[in-house]
């Protein structure tokens, strides 16, 4: 039927996803030879209502109190059978199993790991009621906790998991496998990131256009480790790619579920929201198939050209009465976490020192340094925030430009505020070297070493190797 039809759905999601997953299973159970082997050659209880509150990435086990090994795991009863699953192979032999339970799996990937490594078989996910949510084969068990949970939108979820699955699993979702905090990563993607839509002609659809949602993040290649930090906090999700000396991570369709619920639980705070909110709501239309009818994809079209540099030639000339929707309001920014503006700063701030001729000093040079951070003027009041945030500093717009800067270059406030402020909240991928070289100049400025030269040759010897001039 696929072949005969390309792109047009005969039955819907949830009877498409439980007839691939009843052959999937009944395919992995019919070719075992020795044993029905669920986990840890047994069944697993996953999902928990347990703690959820209380989840604590740092000082939280996580565990259900019936854990009684200290592993983080239960076995309930190692050699106990399954009265429902036993089967008799060649041998005459019955499949035992155990159920092993993880609570709040999901923020507990390192022990999901230790139950599941060099395990071959079959697994059953099972929330607590003890309904069956999945069945798959335990050398994938590792990564699907990792990318859960599964959903196209924000309100629509998809038959992997049920309601209350999802709600435990997501819940503060970044694992212990990450440090980067989750302020932090909001920051960075306010700084760095991009949501767009991709529309192009198609022969495999019948509206004659394919639609793509991406969320990108594209930086240089020296940041390769900052990205794959933000790849595993976020579960592992998409794909990472180096062309030339850049490197981006890209998330698509049913990966983007994750992004998602990290932007709900840690919401962006520039005038990025609003691309944001339209990309969400071109999601929706899309977990509902809309995108694959002529009113859907002219809805998708007409929120396309109120997000980002708007419509192509191409894409304007094809949908002549495409009529913009309105883009969202976006309340007045407010500095949430210290660990957001830390997340900003790796993306936007710049640590700099900066050497002028000066008739004044007796090396002919004065010096100074310089924090400052450069934004698209429409985001001039959270500008402005900083001054109050960080009790220094000043923001100048720039005329005949679209971007303004925040400056701070007051040495006493560089000393006894920025400086101690990034200390307590890091600086994270390359910049964090530009930052440390700017300490080391700060406090060479500030015992007065500039003005000696000796002083100035080392302070010129920092300055040439930071932003643009440090080697990789």
């Amino acid at each position: 039927m696929e072949l005969s039809g390309p792109g047009v759905q005969y039955i819907a999601d949830n009877q498409l996803y439980n007839s691939i997953v009843t052959a999937h299973a009944l395919l992995m159970i019919f070719f075992m030879v020795e044993k029905y082997f669920i986990l840890k050659s047994q069944p697993i209880t996953f999902f928990s209502e347990k703690k959820m509150g209380n989840s604590d990435n740092n000082n939280s086990s996580l565990i259900s109190e019936c854990d009684n090994n200290n592993k983080g795991y239960n076995n309930d009863n190692k050699n106990r059978d399954n009265e429902d699953n036993l089967r008799e192979n060649g041998k005459g032999k019955k499949h035992n199993y155990v159920k092993v339970l993880v609570d709040d799996p999901f923020n507990n990937r390192d022990i999901v790991l230790e139950v599941s490594k060099n395990q071959k078989g079959v697994y059953i996910w099972e929330t607590l009621d003890g309904k069956h949510m999945y069945v798959g084969h335990s050398i994938n068990l590792y990564n699907r906790i990792s990318s859960a949970p599964r959903r196209i939108s924000s309100s629509a979820l998809f038959t992997t998991f049920t309601a209350t699955a999802r709600k435990a699993v997501t819940r503060r979702y970044y694992s212990s496998l990450s440090q980067m905090n989750p302020w932090f990563l909001t920051g960075f993607l306010d700084a760095e990131a991009s949501f767009y839509l991709i529309v192009y002609k198609s022969n495999n659809v019948k509206t004659g256009w394919y639609v793509r949602a991406v969320f990108e993040v594209h930086l240089h290649l020296k940041d390769k480790a900052l990205l794959e930090g933000i790849q595993t906090t976020l579960g592992g999700v998409g794909n990472i790619r180096i062309t030339d000396n850049k490197v981006s991570l890209k998330i698509y369709s049913r990966d983007l579920a994750i992004l998602l619920d990290h932007l709900n639980n840690y919401p962006l705070i520039t005038k990025k929201q609003a691309d944001f909110k339209l990309f969400k709501e071109v999601l929706d239309l899309m977990g509902r198939q809309e995108h694959l009818t002529p009113e859907g994809l002219l809805k998708i079209v007409n929120i396309k050209a109120s997000m980002n540099k708007g419509l192509s030639e191409e894409l304007q000339d094809a949908f002549p009465n495409v009529v913009p929707v309105l883009r969202p309001v976006v309340d007045t920014p407010s500095i949430r976490d210290p660990n957001w503006l830390a997340g900003f700063v790796s993306g936007e701030g710049c640590f700099s020192i900066h050497v002028a001729k000066s008739a004044s000093n007796k090396v002919g040079f004065r010096t100074w340094s310089r924090f400052q951070v450069t934004q698209h003027n429409r985001d001039e009041e959270l500008m402005k925030i900083l001054e109050i945030y960080l009790n220094c500093g000043r923001y100048y717009p720039k005329s005949n430009s679209e971007v303004g800067d925040f400056v701070v270059s007051n040495l006493l406030d560089i000393t006894n505020k920025i400086i101690p402020f990034f200390e307590k909240y890091p600086i994270l991928g390359e910049k964090n070297l530009d930052f440390k070289d700017f300490c080391k100049a700060s406090e060479l400025i500030k015992n007065k070493a500039h003005l000696t030269d000796s002083g100035l040759n080392q302070i010129n010897k920092i300055k040439a190797g930071m932003n643009r001039g440090r080697k990789s």
